[in-house]
């Protein structure tokens, strides 16, 4: 009687692993079946996972020898950690896409400056499914094991919560720097899809970043530093990414226009007349300037700062090349420059 029903469960969990676990090493699964939906079984697992809990509750019950019991216990840790890898990386998929959400529609704040939604979908996403993994995965029943006591889960684990914390970073850049499918047709300018996943950006690192971490800390059997430092990283890099090109794209246009505006009408230096005032072409790049620091000040008085500042070092460089390219020039030039 007792080898028939240890048969019976085994064949029950085997048949359970070759359903809903086809990457399980399974002797022998062409014996229990060819499950054509196999590949589709992530979904199934938190379904499975439930009944074979029902199962392993029941079976304790009977008072059943403990080879019996292990049997089911060792299954029951199998789809509790396949749950938890399955939930992670389809959180890391779906954060990969988030930026298909993003319809631009902005939140003022004094401590923030102006944000999208896009850091928030990416943090209830990711609370969310911390929630989903302790309440279905990580709590144990029935005498079930701690499966972050596995050294292999546990450092899966914190590589998966790794990923999950950088993701974003992709999807920042994607709404950034691509052309993609949006809910909103009136897509801002690529400049201020710059500023604003710049500000994303900040706001990610500095308090979703914080708020999720938080969500974690009662899971004292994982070291987070490491996941932590390297999502910061990812997303320090993204900042000076997003940032060189924002500084490109308003750079190069006010840059461009220095040369053959100061040298418009066949201006000679050696030839100037007594200065009168500013000549256009400094205006145009106090109006280029004004444009730009009008733009980036929604931002925040740090991206201000920040922008401005790279800003008026090129334009004074490319000032300082021109006029050291001058070969002659009369006193009058010399009091045109001065004032320039």
């Amino acid at each position: 009687f007792r080898e028939m029903i240890l048969s019976c469960v085994s064949f029950l969990c085997n048949l359970v692993r070759a359903a809903a676990l086809p990457s399980a090493p399974l002797a022998n699964r062409e014996d229990y079946g060819v499950w054509r939906e196999a590949a589709e079984a992530d979904k199934w697992l938190p379904h499975c996972l439930r009944q074979v809990r029902a199962s392993y509750g029941v079976l304790i019950s009977l008072d059943l020898p403990s080879q019996v019991l292990d049997i089911v216990k060792a299954l029951t840790t199998e789809l509790r950690l396949s749950s938890l890898n399955n939930i992670l990386t389809s959180v890391v998929e779906e954060i990969y896409i988030l930026h298909e959400k993003e319809d631009w529609v902005l939140d003022m704040s004094d401590v923030y400056g102006s944000i999208t939604n896009l850091p928030k979908l990416f943090e209830d996403l990711v609370i969310e499914s911390i929630s989903l993994i302790k309440e279905a995965v990580l709590a144990i029943d029935n005498r079930e094991d701690d499966i972050l006591e596995h050294k292999t889960a546990k450092t899966n684990t914190e590589f998966l919560i790794q990923k999950v914390l950088s993701a974003f970073a992709f999807a920042l850049e994607n709404a950034a720097t691509e052309n993609y499918y949006s809910n909103q047709t009136d897509i801002p300018p690529d400049s201020r899809r710059l500023l604003y996943c710049l500000n994303n950006c900040k706001y990610t690192q500095t308090k979703s970043i914080p708020n999720i971490v938080a969500k974690l800390t009662d899971l004292e059997q994982l070291s987070l530093d490491k996941a932590i430092s390297e999502s910061i990283n990812m997303y320090s890099v993204l900042d000076q990414k997003l940032f060189d090109a924002y500084i490109e794209l308003k750079c190069e246009p006010i840059i461009a226009i220095i040369e053959p505006n100061m040298y418009m009408g066949k201006f000679d230096w050696a030839k100037c007349v007594r200065p009168s005032g500013a000549r256009n072409y400094v205006k145009e790049i106090l109006h280029n300037v004004v444009c730009v620091h009008a733009e980036v000040s929604r931002m925040g008085k740090e991206f201000v700062v920040r922008v401005m500042d790279k800003l008026v070092e090129a334009v004074c460089e490319e000032l300082n090349r021109l006029f050291c390219c001058i070969q002659r020039m009369n006193s009058n030039g010399c009091v045109q420059v001065r004032f320039s």
